[in-house]
């Protein structure tokens, strides 16, 4: 009797040990394999075809299979100033810019995920949206649109994206990054 009550009473408490040494050995080997693995390095996508960022960060950053591109401006490349026009004049040209920074992705419009719209003034809301159906088609990528009180050089409006990248895909020119923030290579052609 005295045996059977210490199985009893000790029997969770041995189940839930071994349990625990289980999940311990499953979590070292799955960080044992993201160790080895190459999904901490980043590529950075930059382009000629759209303007410098005009502060430290990228055009855009391809980690895993998305792209997250920065918020991009109606600037002129050229120029390295906004476009006159008003805002619907810089969505255009944010959008143009956002299409040749896709198109270093080797992505396009089709495979953006979801967008965020900045705007200086909420009553550019449908002019812009005018310019945003040019480039989006059904089923439009989820969005989310902001009034801001101020946008970088003036501007009115700002686009940012995330993309979705289909199996296999490549990129026109890339720089890796790993998870130190070290720049390792430059990349001519990146095939996942």
């Amino acid at each position: 009797m005295f045996l059977k009550l210490q199985v009893f009473l000790f029997a969770p408490i041995l189940y839930s040990i071994v349990s625990i040494c289980r999940v311990e050995a499953r979590s070292s080997s799955a960080s044992d394999s993201f160790e080895t693995a190459d999904i901490f390095h980043r590529l950075q996508i930059y382009t000629e075809n759209a303007p410098k960022p005009v502060g430290p960060y990228s055009q855009a950053i391809q980690f895993g299979r998305t792209v997250y591109v920065s918020a991009v401006l109606g600037l002129d490349k050229e120029t390295k100033k906004i476009v006159p026009g008003g805002a619907e004049a810089e969505a255009k040209q944010a959008l143009d810019n956002l299409s040749a920074i896709l198109d270093e992705a080797n992505t396009h419009f089709a495979n953006v995920l979801k967008t965020t719209v900045y705007l200086h003034d909420m009553n550019d809301f449908l002019a812009v949206n005018r310019m945003y159906k040019e480039y989006f088609r059904h089923p439009y990528p989820a969005r989310t649109t902001l009034e801001v009180s101020k946008l970088p050089l003036g501007a009115k409006v700002a686009i940012e994206a995330i993309v979705g990248l289909t199996d296999s895909w490549s990129v026109k020119h890339a720089t890796t990054t790993d998870a130190t923030g070290a720049t390792e290579k430059s990349l001519e052609e990146i095939h996942m």
